[in-house]
């Protein structure tokens, strides 16, 4: 699990404390006041997620070729992959700034659940992104959609086998 609001696990801590020259460092490296302190993220129970957009039949037939655990329909999901981990989705995330999250977060375990994913989204008009490691450097897993339409974050994470590897190509499957 990574962090909404951050890089890393929940679990590890970078206390400022620890680091006692680390922030007046930084105050004098970007000429800020020496009296500013590190702001904190907003708290995760302040932020509030659009209502998601779901399309029943859609999921009823990912629902026949997916286990429960694959399709993830928490905010705590859906906030994990509404931005990736690039400096401006962290400093929008850290402020509660979430206009569009995804609806539903899928995680598949095979190549034929993505080939499912894929075949439903298109027959039914639904927005798939890839999630890989959600570091976002180009803005590719913000959800920007307005049309109206159910948008899906495909989480990778399960898709953790190499098949091939090319090394003429420098590809990997």
């Amino acid at each position: 699990m990574m962090k909404w609001w951050g890089w890393g696990s929940p679990e590890v801590q970078f206390p400022m404390a620890h680091k006692p020259n680390l922030w007046p460092w930084i105050c004098r490296e970007l000429h800020l006041d020496p009296g500013a302190s590190p702001s904190r993220p907003m708290p995760r129970s302040s932020i509030v997620l659009p209502t998601p957009v779901i399309h029943p039949a859609f999921l009823a037939a990912l629902e026949t070729v997916l286990t429960p655990g694959q399709i993830a329909r928490s905010d705590d999901e859906r906030l994990l992959h509404a931005y990736g981990k690039s400096y401006p989705d962290l400093l929008r995330v850290r402020r509660g700034e979430v206009n569009r999250a995804p609806d539903v977060v899928i995680l598949p375990e095979s190549h034929a659940d993505v080939e499912a994913v894929g075949r439903e989204a298109d027959r039914y008009d639904v927005c798939v992104i890839p999630f890989g490691g959600g570091t976002n450097i180009v803005g590719g897993v913000n959800p920007v959609d307005q049309s109206g339409r159910m948008v899906v974050s495909l989480d990778l994470q399960h898709m953790n086998r190499l098949l091939r590897l090319d090394e003429q190509s420098m590809t990997a499957t």
